[in-house]
């Protein structure tokens, strides 16, 4: 990964910042803005306003030294202020900053970087890795794509996150030295929502908010929790979360391109996939949802995390018979034998009780249907055997050179996706995959990919993959990886 790093030069301190961003309105006609126009006070001698004349934004200078005498900065501009400044751009904004607030800083937050003195020295980016760095909290930043300024209102705006990086497109800094930009964004953590502890923070908690109050010590925004494993109540800095979400979340697009959209989570992406592993996902492709009476222009969007609200999310569902998945039918499955239901036990059952076979579905299943015969092509005798679907589980094991059994995670393989990955995505259900990192046995995490693909592996549970020997079968047919 190619970085420019600011960690070094910050060791000594936290950079000295003479910018002071706040919003204020017009009190004087000496003013290059209306009397009770809006500006942006920058400095305590420059402010930016909008051009009366060629429009777009422009810095001013007021040498004076009465600058704040003549403004304002009691209230905030309306909406359509704010919208009309940001989607303008201007490269004078790139680091303009918020001092306080509640914003949650995590992946795709649009923050400045507070390394410069003059505003026209600040950096703005976008946060792509969060995690710790010689045991203290350190941010990746994304400033530039291909040296580029990033348009965050372009509908590739993920893409010029997820695109490969040049140099002095990324920069790594200690999260002391960023702050949420001005137009970061988002919505802080509310009531309901269900949130986790980033990473690098320990110990690790997930849960329900239930309360949010400011601490009377530190006056820090502090998150109680209900942990759902434990059922208790557990109190977390706000700064120390990040929502989750998970495949099937109905959400609201409030920032950028697909602004004012709604859409439901199909998938989790990386904002940076060179980043170490286990940071968690950062941006959502969203399959939209249109009104009855809109044409359907596009169907799928990717969104950061940041530019989104969570309205709804993905009910929990009771457990699910593994076969009762539609993507399963006609793919050649191995399967262990447990039982016969309500069937006679016939020789022929007898024999296949607790032993390996294959099978290829022919129609789908549902947890309704599962008694249904299933015919299983046995692999030590080559018999055929019917057996209720109830009765089949999902073979995650091999032999061994010694004929001893062993898991799917020591030795490369074809596996059927049954489930869903690491983060919950359950769009490659029903897909062949290979297993091809090998491990002792003791990893309960695989990676695997998918024929015909040379992108970043997945990574899945043993639960969610069934062996799928690499043969021929009776209506299915080998794989090339």
């Amino acid at each position: 990964m190619l970085v420019e790093t600011a960690l070094e030069e910050s060791e000594h301190g936290s950079f000295i910042v003479t910018c002071a961003f706040r919003w204020g309105r017009s009190l004087s006609s000496a003013l290059a803005v209306d009397v009770g126009g809006w500006l942006l006070v920058a400095t305590p001698d420059s402010y930016v306003a909008e051009d009366r004349e060629v429009g777009g934004l422009k810095r001013h200078y007021w040498p004076h030294g009465n600058l704040q005498e003549l403004v304002d900065d009691t209230g905030e501009p309306p909406l359509e202020v704010v919208q009309r400044w940001k989607r303008s751009n201007s490269p004078l904004l790139r680091g303009a900053f918020q001092r306080e607030g509640d914003i949650v800083i995590g992946l795709g937050t649009r923050v400045a970087l507070a390394e410069g003195g003059d505003m026209e020295e600040l950096r703005g980016g976008y946060v792509v890795g969060v995690g710790s760095f010689c045991g203290r909290s350190a941010v990746t930043v994304r400033i530039a794509c291909a040296g580029q300024d990033i348009d965050p209102f372009s509908a590739d705006f993920v893409q010029q996150l997820r695109s490969p990086e040049r140099v002095g497109d990324i920069v790594l800094t200690w999260e002391r030295n960023i702050r949420p930009h001005l137009f970061a964004g988002g919505s802080a953590i509310k009531m309901g929502d269900v949130v986790e502890t980033r990473p690098g923070i320990h110990p690790r908690r997930t849960g329900t908010v239930q309360n949010i109050y400011r601490s009377a010590e530190k006056e820090e925004q502090v998150v109680r929790l209900q942990e759902p494993t434990t059922n208790r109540s557990v109190e977390v800095k706000s700064r120390d979360l990040r929502p989750v979400f998970r495949c099937g979340d109905v959400v609201k697009v409030v920032e950028g391109y697909f602004e004012g959209r709604e859409g439901r989570v199909v998938k989790l992406l990386d904002l940076n996939e060179s980043l170490e592993k286990g940071l968690g996902k950062g941006a959502l492709r969203l399959q939209l949802v249109y009104p009855q009476n809109r044409e359907r222009e596009q169907k799928n969007a990717e969104v950061t995390m940041a530019q989104v609200q969570l309205l709804e999310h993905a009910p929990e569902t009771g457990p699910t018979h593994w076969l009762a998945q539609s993507a399963l039918v006609m793919k050649r499955l191995d399967v262990f034998v447990t039982g016969v239901g309500n069937c006679r036990l016939t020789a022929v059952r007898e024999r296949a009780l607790w032993k390996m076979g294959f099978i290829e579905l022919s129609e789908a299943l549902t947890d309704t249907t599962m008694d249904t015969l299933i015919t299983v092509h046995m692999d030590e005798d080559c018999r055929k055997v019917t057996i209720p679907a109830r009765c089949l589980n999902p073979a995650r094991t091999h032999k061994g050179e010694n004929g001893k059994e062993i898991n799917l995670g020591q030795r490369p393989a074809r596996v059927v996706i049954i489930g869903p990955d690491v983060n919950g995505d359950e769009t490659r259900v029903g897909e062949y995959a290979q297993v091809y990192v090998v491990g002792d046995g003791t990893d309960s995490v695989v990676e695997v990919r998918f024929a015909g693909e040379v992108s970043e592996a997945g990574r899945y549970p043993l639960e969610s993959l069934c062996r799928s020997t690499n043969k021929d079968g009776v209506r299915t047919f080998e794989t090339r990886f």
